[in-house]
This record gives structure tokens, sequence and C-alpha cells, in this order.
């Protein structure tokens, strides 16, 4: 949830900025309209299209922000390994455990994440209650008034108890007495328009909007920009009228602008509003020729596309058939889509007893992928690093290689997350250090990437190939060089990586270090290009 929100408020803020930088001075008002509400559209839409992978690092925001959903908070509490075993069956441990690890049981807490959450759900609930309220108080007003007059597509509402004129879909309310014929007349001619455009279903899709996103600022400013955009429509459209003259009419405006704060829902004679209405009224009419500029929408939308959305290929749709090993139902042995979940969750939070306790029934090659990434269990250990939870993973055979298509193998988990103990337990188990997932790399190109040196020193001594690459993802060389990681990329080079090697979808080293502008790795670079 907590990355669709951010994927939203993100396209609405640029999807605002283009509408105040380039559309909002036309006065292509229907052209305007239809834009905004397509904004609305695409804001909530576009977090679940994904187009297939034509760029190297598509969907780099998902990439980031799809590991920040749904994680546990952990907090550690010391206890005795006797009272630990007192709580749960006891598995035999493995007997290289660190001495550290079996010192902690991890509980989960309500951390952050936690409030977070209960806060927004909190500012969903008073402004749905809040519209809810409005839309009740307007009916509670058809329901109860005595003079209804109805008219060609629309109800007139007369009542004394209206403070200012205004329109809901099909009524419109104002108080016949505090206007004269001529002016009661244009008000209600003015009305007639919101209500045969509809324009009551723009000002309730922007309040639907800023219940799911009320915590962004720029949904609240895009509120007042669909507010505006349908009165300077409705203006332009009055005008326009052989019986209406701009000047008698602006001056009206002026007379019965309301000093109250109106309902959000309802179109209305807001007195700042007004202001700016009367200026619209005033300025030239654009050229027709500056429809070109929203031409420049569908760019926006393909970059915002490509950047945030996982691509295709990346996005599972069936399981591995050579990663994930089909296991038979025997014995005791029972793989459930809620036990998973639980030994997943139980892995994740490092509540080891719990693991223990799950393991005698369920499978530790299972899958589960609501919960977010990783979504299996063996990886999700080694990009902990919790060690004793992975020898008991393996304990329950665990297959060492097993892990989601759009995830990486526990091996490359454990080597991009710095965890050299748990690299060497899963090589000394077989584990493949050659092995490539596409999005990911090898293990040693993560490593390189990511920095951690003790790591890609031990895995080229167990022959990780320095020069293997994946499309898009690069070299251990070509990662190192684009971090300015050194020592790893003058290590790789003493190991025969080749300066010159590039990947498809990626430049050679050089490339990286001339761009980071990195003295140091130019001249390390340079040092191996000439021999």
């Amino acid at each position: 949830m907590l990355v669709f929100l951010i994927k939203s408020s993100l396209i609405i803020a640029v999807l605002f900025v283009f509408y105040k930088t380039l559309l909002e001075r036309e006065s292509f008002f229907t052209a305007n309209r239809i834009y905004l509400l397509a904004c609305l559209a695409l804001t909530f839409i576009l977090p679940f299209i994904s187009l297939p992978k034509l760029v190297q690092d598509q969907g780099f925001i998902a990439k980031t922000l799809v590991q920040v959903d749904d994680r546990p908070t952990i907090s550690l509490t010391q206890e005795t390994v006797s009272a630990q075993q007192s709580t749960a069956t006891p598995v035999n441990p493995p007997q290289n455990s660190s001495p550290n690890t079996d010192q902690y049981v991890v509980h989960s807490e309500r951390g952050l994440y936690y409030w977070i959450t209960l806060i927004y759900f909190f500012g969903v609930i008073i402004l749905s209650l809040t519209l809810f309220i409005q839309i009740v108080s307007l009916l509670i007003r058809v329901f109860r008034a005595t003079e209804k007059i109805k008219d060609t597509g629309y109800v007139i509402i007369n009542s004394p108890h209206i403070k200012e004129p205004c329109s809901f879909f099909k009524y419109i309310f104002i108080n016949p007495e505090q206007y004269d014929y001529d002016t009661y007349e244009q008000i209600i001619a003015h009305e007639s328009i919101h209500v045969r455009k509809w324009h009551s279903i723009d000002l309730l899709l922007s309040e639907i909007a800023i219940i799911l996103l009320w915590f962004n600022p720029f949904i609240w400013l895009f509120r007042k920009e669909v507010e505006k955009n349908i009165e300077y429509e409705t203006d332009n459209l009055l005008v326009e009228r052989e019986s209406v003259k701009k000047k008698s009419y602006q001056m009206n405006l002026l007379k019965i602008a309301a000093l109250q704060k109106p309902l959000a829902i309802t179109t209305n004679y807001n007195q700042s509003l007004i202001k700016k209405r009367i200026l619209k009224m005033s300025t030239k009419k654009s050229n027709p020729h500056n429809y070109w500029k929203y031409a420049f929408i569908a760019p926006i939308v393909f970059v915002m596309l490509l950047s945030m959305n996982t691509p295709l290929e990346a996005i599972p749709s069936k399981y591995n058939p050579v990663a994930v090993p089909q296991h038979e139902e025997n014995g005791n042995k029972a793989v459930g889509t809620k036990d998973c979940r639980e030994l997943l969750r139980a892995v994740k939070n490092q509540n080891v007893s719990l693991v223990k306790q799950l393991l005698e029934t369920v499978d530790p090659d299972c899958m589960y992928n609501k919960d977010g990434e990783p979504r299996t269990p063996l990886v999700a250990a080694a990009r902990s690093g919790d060690l004793q939870i992975g020898k008991l993973l393996v304990a329950a055979n665990a297959d060492i290689e097993y892990h989601h298509d759009s995830d990486e193998s526990p091996l490359m988990a454990a080597s991009a997350n710095g965890h050299i103990e748990f690299v060497m337990y899963l090589m000394e188990q077989g584990a493949d250090v050659n092995r490539k997932v596409s999005g990911d790399g090898t293990a040693l190109l993560v490593a390189s990437r990511e920095g951690h040196l003790e790591i890609v020193k031990y895995l080229i001594s167990k022959n990780a190939d320095v020069n293997g690459q994946v499309n898009g993802d690069g070299t251990p060389l070509i990662c190192a060089a684009k971090r300015g990681h050194y020592e790893i990329a003058k290590l790789l080079l003493e190991n025969n990586a080749d300066p010159y090697l590039a990947s498809p979808g990626d430049e050679y080293p050089m490339y990286h270090a001339r761009m980071a502008k990195d003295k140091r790795m130019i001249a390390l670079l340079k040092q191996y290009e000439s021999d």
C-alpha cells in the first residue's frame, strides 16, 4: 500500500507541475478539464501499468520503494538460551552457530510503519465522514425544500435558509430574496451550465482523490485547479451568449461573492476565486496553435512508467520451473499459503523459536508473494544475514538455489547485503557462485556494486567469474567503476577483469569513471588498459 501511495503522490505532483507550467494560462478550458480529469485517473492507474523492458534500470523507483512496503519492525531483547528453548520445541542447532546469535530472541513490535499507517487511515476516515456529511446535508436541503421549480435538465431549490447560491448535480440552490430579478436569472443561467456540463463529477472525484492522498499537498492544490477551471469554462460559455454582457456579468459576480466557506463538493461563488475569474474573462483568448503543448503529456507519462514500474518480464506470472522444486506431500510436510506466510514473516522478524516450530510442518521451499520482497524464506534469511535461521532452513532440506523469479538467489542476497559468514556457509552447501539472475546479476557483481571488499575477495577465491556479465546489469568491474569502489576495481583488475568489456545495455568501465570524474579510477583503468 505504501508503495502505491508514494507512486500516486509522485504522479500527481508531476502532472500538477506540468499543468501549472504550460496549460493553466491557456483559455482552452474544455481541454484543460479533460486533462485534469485524466490526471485524477492516471494518478491511480499508472502505478499498476508496466511496460516491457526497454532501458537499463527500468522501474528503479519501484525497486527502491518495494522494500519499505510491509517491512516488519523488530527489536532485540536479550534472553538466555535456556529461556528460549523452554518456549519452543528444540531443533538440533548447527555446530557452527555464532555465539552472539544464540543470545537474542527477536520480538516484533508496533513500529514507525504501523503508526504511519494508523495516522493515514485516521485521515482517510475523517475526510470520508466529512464528504458523507456534506452529501447528506445537501440531500436534506432537497428533501426539506418547500419550493422546487423543475426546469429542463435541472431543479431549482428556492429557500431563505440558503446563504450562497450553488449547485450539486441537477439541483441549484439559491435564496431568491437576496437578489434582484436580473441577478437571479444570471445566477440560474450560470448554475445551469454547471448542471449541463456535469461539473459536480469533477469536484466529487477531486474530493475522493483528496481522501486517498490527503497527506500530499499537491492534491489539495490540484483540487483548487479543478474548481477554478470549471468556473472559467462556465464563465466563458455564458459571456459568449449575446444576451449576457461581460461587464454586467462581472459586476454581478462581485455582488454575490460568498464570504463564508462553501461546501467543497458544490459549485459556488467563492470570493477569492471570483477575482481570478474576472481577470480570466479579461485576458486575451489563446492562439489555437498552442494546443501543441498537450502533446508533451505522452512522453511525460511514458517516462513515469519507465521509472516507476517494474518491467513486464520481471513480474512473475508463474513460478520458475527451474528455481522452484516440485515437492510431494508426504509424512508431516504440508505447504499452504497461510503456513508459508507465517514462516516467511517469522524469518523476516528473525524469530528463531517460531521458525523452529513452523519448520516441523511447513516446507522451507515455499513461496508467498503478498508481503513484498523477498518471497522465499532462505532469501529472506540471507538478506538479513541471520545465519542461525539460514542453517535451520538448510537443515530442513531447503534448496540452496531456490528463489522467486523477481528476487535474487540466496547467495546473491547475502553478497549484496555484506553478510560474509552467510556467503561462506552457502558456498559450503554447494551454492553456484556464477549463477546469473536477470535484473540482479551475479553474486560477485552485486558484492562489487555494493562495495563489500571481503566478500569480493572470497568469491574470487572460489572461482567466481570476474568477467561474468548479465544483460542490463553489467559486469563486476562496471559496477565497481560506476559506484567508485576503487579497491574492489583494483582487486578485479588484478584478477584479470577485462577493462574493455562492456555489457549490453551498459557502457564499459572507463565511461562510468569519466562520467563521475573519478580521477583515481580513471588512472587505475588506464594502467590496465595500456597493459
